[in-house]
């Protein structure tokens, strides 16, 4: 019989654990994609750069075909494909943006939106090469996206 509660509250003690740790675990991942998300629309916003994260993937690949002298029908399709996933990012966060109470009032939220919408207007009339060398100008080195490397567009 005492076997029987223990093990009773050994099931007890597991089960409050994991649950613990999937509350910890997904408060994380949720605080992540939300303050993620605002980092960037801070970045797009306030500081008119394209987020580091949203590069990281292009940036090394066009630094390292510049480099090696690459024509420049090669490098406007690295830029294209960057502005193309860049410009897919953008349309998802104004999605969100539209959803979400960002701002206290709606004419705030409406100013965000706004300057959302005046980037993707810019980066819609730039050509590939065009835009990567505009990202690459306007990264942040502290964001972890500086390279050094401006100076090669």
């Amino acid at each position: 019989m005492s076997g029987l509660i223990l093990g009773f509250f050994g099931m007890i003690v597991v089960f409050v654990g994991i649950t613990y740790l999937a509350n910890h675990l997904l408060s994380v991942y949720i605080g992540r994609m939300i303050g993620g998300r605002l980092d960037d629309i801070d970045q797009l916003v306030n500081e008119e750069k394209v987020p580091g994260l949203w590069l990281q993937p292009f940036r090394q690949k066009f630094i390292a075909a510049r480099r090696s002298g690459a024509d420049a029908e090669a490098l406007a399709r690295i830029g294209e494909h960057a502005r193309q996933q860049c410009l897919r990012k953008l349309d998802d966060l104004l999605k969100y943006s539209e959803y979400v109470r960002l701002a206290d009032t709606p004419e705030t939220k409406e100013l965000v939106l706004d300057s959302l919408r005046v980037q993707r207007t810019r980066w819609v009339e730039m050509t590939g090469a065009a835009w990567m060398a505009y990202a690459l100008q306007t990264e942040d080195v502290a964001t972890g996206g500086g390279t050094g490397d401006a100076r090669l567009i």
